[in-house]
């Protein structure tokens, strides 16, 4: 896994209120990534994301 992934899974399982899916909801509606696309990305199920997902995953964390 690479540096950047790591950094992506990392704050995708961070968990919001005690729930990581409550999390994932908030960096879908802000990031424009879906849902589904999130908690796949968070679960190991995809282990070569799209640069452009990556790339709104980090856009959106730097905003907070």
């Amino acid at each position: 896994m690479t540096d950047i992934m790591a950094q992506v899974n990392t704050y995708l399982n961070q968990k919001a209120n005690g729930s990581r899916d409550a999390h994932l909801r908030s960096v879908a509606a802000t990031s424009g990534v879906p849902f589904y696309t999130l908690q796949k990305i968070a679960l190991g199920q995809v282990k070569n994301p799209r640069i452009e997902t990556v790339q709104r995953i980090l856009d959106q964390q730097k905003t907070l």
